[in-house]
């Protein structure tokens, strides 16, 4: 895995991920216009929810994804969540 100097020091793989979630979340905004333009269309709010919904799950499954394998450094959790299921209730929440 090469390091870029002129970069700030991000990696070939930090670049390539990079790349492919914009195009990801370029294409969002196709989705969304024919949703509102065709058929049995969506409000702006339903829209939303979706939006929401949508990046709720995907963040609570990528998220625990690249804690435990980072593109770069050491894994933040390396045998997955270990604590009293209190305490995880808890963060979750906000508490």
């Amino acid at each position: 895995m090469g390091v870029w100097p002129a970069r700030g020091g991000r990696s070939r793989e930090e670049h390539y991920h990079l790349r492919r979630l914009g195009v990801l979340m370029g294409l969002w905004a196709p989705f969304v216009a024919h949703a509102m333009t065709t058929g049995n269309t969506l409000g702006p709010y339903s829209i939303a929810v979706f939006l929401t919904l949508g990046a709720l799950l995907s963040c609570s499954i990528w998220n625990v994804y690249f804690m435990k394998k980072p593109l770069v450094g050491e894994p933040v959790i390396s045998a997955g969540i270990s604590g009293a299921p209190c305490r995880d209730i808890c963060g979750i929440l906000g508490a």
